[in-house]
């Protein structure tokens, strides 16, 4: 009898704190799921969908979120050191402080993100959409935004494809124009 009644007592007890429950560190990524102080580090999260999801002082350090969606993500103070983040979508997503210190956010989108305070120390920013974000108080020293063209014909190709008017730009426009501007002010 007393042992039927500790079996209910611990079923009833179980069946009261179910919906009330935290998610863990170990559970599967989804969008809202709380990951808060979570450490993640190295882990492979690429196309994880984690849309609004908490994300508190979590550490993503040397991961691999390429194509991540974390659009709407609260990611405060959150550690994204040297991590993978290619094409991964951060739009309208709260990462005031985060860490992303040699991260490549290559094409990632950041619209209307909150930076303020973030250090993006060393990260790589090409193509990058920072449309909108907050950036106030944010470290982007050494960031690299400049996109250097992969070859000769890339370039060529910006000339409109006639290498008559790409020697024309380069070779006599572009020194013409630099006298006059030096003569000119000097």
């Amino acid at each position: 009898m007393f042992a039927r009644c500790l079996v209910t007592l611990c079923v009833v007890a179980g069946a009261a704190g179910a919906g009330t429950a935290r998610a863990e560190c170990a559970d599967p990524g989804e969008p809202g799921v709380d990951w808060r102080r979570c450490i993640l580090d190295r882990q492979d999260l690429r196309g994880l969908d984690l849309a609004k999801a908490k994300l508190r002082d979590a550490s993503f350090n040397r991961g691999f979120l390429d194509k991540a969606i974390l659009a709407g993500a609260d990611a405060y103070r959150a550690k994204f050191l040297s991590a993978s983040l290619t094409a991964a979508r951060f739009d309208g997503a709260r990462l005031v402080e985060a860490d992303f210190t040699k991260a490549d956010l290559t094409g990632a989108s950041l619209r209307k993100a909150d930076l303020r305070r973030a250090r993006l120390f060393r990260a790589v920013l090409k193509n990058a959409d920072l449309s909108g974000a907050k950036l106030r108080g944010a470290d982007l020293l050494n960031a690299d935004f400049l996109v250097p063209p992969e070859s000769a014909r890339d370039l060529l190709a910006q000339a409109g494809g006639s290498f008559a008017i790409a020697f024309l730009l380069v070779g006599i426009w572009a020194p013409v124009a630099e006298e006059f501007f030096f003569r000119g002010f000097a």
